[in-house]
Parts: C-alpha cells; sequence; structure tokens
C-alpha cells in the first residue's frame, strides 16, 4: 500500500520565529556588553583621575587621559557630560607639566628627608637619583618624556609618570622590601649552602667546585616558604649582609665569593663588600 506524501512536500517550511527572536536579543547582550565594557573603562579611569587630582599627580592624570584617548574620543562623539570636565583637568595639567619636571630636584630631596629616605646627595645629579643603603634603589628621570625609570642593580623596577611624590612612594616601598626585612646570617648561610649543593647536583659536580651565584639564587627561589617570591635583588642584599656581618662557616664549610669583570654574570655587593663584581660562590673545609 503506497502513502500519498503530496500534501506534505507541497507544504513551505513555517517561518523560524524563534531562532530570529533569539538572534535579536543576542544582538542586544552584545551590545549592552559593549556598553558596559565601556561603562567599567570610564569609572576606572574617573577613579584614577579623581586621585590624581586630589594628590596632585598631574603628569599622572595627564598620562591616564593619553593613555585613554580612544575612549575619550569616542565619549567627545557621544557628548558625554564627563568629557568637559575631564578635558579641563587634562589642560591644567598640561599646562604645569613642565614646571613638575623642574620642581623634581628640590621636590625630591624635601620629600626624602620628609619620609627618612635616604638619598645620597653627593652621587645624585639630575636626572639620575640614587637612594637607600649604598644608593642601591637609581631614579633616571627622562624630562622630554615626563616619566621616572626606577631600578635596583639586578634590574628593572617599574617605569611611571615622574611626579615627585609618586616617585617617592615607590622608593619607599621598594626600599622597606629591600631592608626592612629581618636579616638572620645563620639561616641564610645555612639556606644558602643547601642551594649550593642542589646547584652541585644538577651540575653533577663534587662538593668545593665552584658554581655561578646566580644559579645558586636559582635553586634558591621558591624552594621553601621562606623563599617563595624571593628576588635577586633581595638575595644581594642578603648575600651583602653576611659578607659583612657574618657567619662565615656552617657545619664545617666555609664560604668564598670569587671576583668577576662579566657585568652580566656578577653581582656587585653592597659598601665595602661591593669592591668587585662576584659571580662564583665556593664553600670549602
Amino acid at each position: 500500500m503506497e502513502v500519498d506524501n503530496s500534501k506534505k512536500n507541497d507544504s513551505k517550511p513555517p517561518s523560524d520565529d524563534l531562532a530570529q527572536i533569539h538572534a535579536d536579543v543576542q544582538a542586544r547582550v552584545d551590545a549592552l556588553q559593549q556598553e558596559l565594557s565601556d561603562i567599567r573603562k570610564l569609572e576606572r579611569l574617573l577613579a584614577q583621575l579623581v586621585e590624581y587630582r586630589d594628590r596632585s599627580w598631574l603628569l599622572h592624570l595627564k598620562s591616564a587621559c593619553e593613555r585613554e584617548s580612544n575612549l575619550l574620543k569616542e565619549l567627545r562623539k557621544q557628548d558625554h557630560p564627563a568629557i568637559p570636565v575631564v578635558e579641563a583637568l587634562f589642560r591644567d595639567a598640561h599646562s604645569k607639566a613642565s614646571g613638575v619636571i623642574q620642581s623634581i630636584p628640590a621636590e625630591l630631596e624635601r620629600l626624602s628627608k620628609v619620609r627618612g629616605i635616604t638619598l645620597d646627595f653627593a652621587r645624585s645629579r639630575h636626572p639620575k637619583y640614587l637612594f637607600a643603603e649604598d644608593g642601591f634603589i637609581e631614579v633616571i628621570v627622562n624630562d622630554k618624556k615626563q616619566c621616572a625609570y626606577i631600578a635596583t642593580r639586578e634590574g628593572k623596577l617599574t617605569n611611571l609618570p615622574a611626579d615627585p611624590e609618586a616617585i617617592i612612594d615607590t622608593v619607599a616601598t621598594e626600599d622597606k622590601r629591600l631592608f626592612g626585612r629581618r636579616f638572620n646570617g645563620k639561616r641564610f648561610l645555612h639556606d644558602l649552602r643547601a642551594a649550593y649543593l642542589v646547584a652541585l647536583k644538577k651540575q653533577k659536580a663534587q662538593d668545593g667546585y665552584p658554581v655561578p651565584i646566580r644559579e645558586v639564587f636559582d635553586c634558591m627561589s621558591g624552594r621553601t616558604k621562606a623563599y617563595k617570591n624571593y628576588k635577586r635583588d633581595e638575595f644581594l642584599v642578603d648575600l651583602s649582609y653576611l659578607t659583612k656581618h657574618g657567619p662565615a662557616e656552617t657545619d664545617g664549610f666555609r664560604f668564598e665569593l670569587q671576583q668577576t669583570k662579566d657585568t652580566t654574570e656578577g653581582m656587585l655587593l653592597l659598601g665595602a663588600a661591593g669592591q668587585g663584581m662576584v659571580n662564583l660562590l665556593i664553600f670549602r673545609k
């Protein structure tokens, strides 16, 4: 018996209204998500501008506006009410920016005294300033770009708009991180010895063999909770204190550091201990 399918074949499929409605809603969701993203960007920018205005960090304020120029351009097209206020702040910061740069030498000297931060006056000349013990923290101001590069002997820490108070805030934070820690020479030497032995094992070398000091740091960093997030500049400070204050011996082994002229491999210790670059660590009986 044959079934007559002529009616089914002749009928057209109904229009997919549900799929179209879903597509319209999804497009609306996408538009709202983009709008929300833009509003959040604006909120973050405005929060920053309020802080920078209240702290008189004019170079930070100017830099934030420049960084978000595309967002501000779009808001300008929309006649957003924030635009006249933001543009007035930007114009004021821009007009005063060169004055901020000119004030840096006097302001860094004043603020370092107020905050109790060591500034090496003898060796500091604009645009380069040396802070903390033995001038370990270095600030180099770029007048043209109106920014400050901040580093230790082990490399860059940050680059930021050169508002004097912001520079001092950053220096104070790094000074505390480096020199505000309690130093236990006996514990550090014990841990240094342990890291040295790990490095020897990796090299398949015998005890007493010289090991690059940076490899010892790599073996020390992150091995225990005490050295989680341990940084090379902190290691250099600790090694300097160990060299200066001791002890020099642990478990019958005495540590020695060998010097080098290679500035890429070596480390320059603090103070009198830093008479030359050191690059190798040895423990001898």
